[in-house]
């Protein structure tokens, strides 16, 4: 013959168990989908390496060709807007020209000659996106 008082604890701990495990099945989708943004440490380590390969202390051109082959999704991008930098307001230059702007070191000055160049290529490359701009300041 089964005792009663039995019952009622093992159908509590049941309960307790449960409970704790749909907690901790929530708890790591919080913590889960937190997880795309990159640390300020892995930024800094990303936007500067990336200055380093991409940028010239003497050749603005060429730099600014780098900046617009950067699209919004590109890691040094990311990491550029993570750690902070201070990029001006967004209807000047494209983000990506402003965060190269940012590397130390980065020259990104043109000559007149490459600023008539630079605005022929801006105004025919008008919604066609970054690779135009990188390709007709390239030739």
């Amino acid at each position: 013959m089964r005792r009663k008082g039995l019952e009622l604890p093992i159908a509590a701990v049941v309960a307790v168990g449960i409970a704790v495990l749909v907690v901790a099945i929530v708890a790591m989708f919080f913590l889960s989908s937190g997880g795309g943004q990159i640390s300020k440490a892995d930024a800094e380590r990303i936007f500067y390496s990336k200055c380093q390969s991409m940028c010239s202390p003497t050749d603005g051109l060429a730099n600014r060709i780098a900046a617009a082959k950067l699209t919004a999704t590109d890691p040094f991008i990311k990491a550029c807007q993570a750690i902070g930098m201070d990029l001006g307001p967004a209807n000047a230059d494209p983000i990506s020209l402003r965060c190269v702007e940012q590397c130390s070191g980065c020259d990104v000055s043109l000559t007149p000659d490459q600023v008539v160049k630079e605005n022929r290529c801006s105004s025919s490359c008008i919604g066609q996106g970054q690779t135009c701009m990188a390709n007709c300041l390239q030739s």
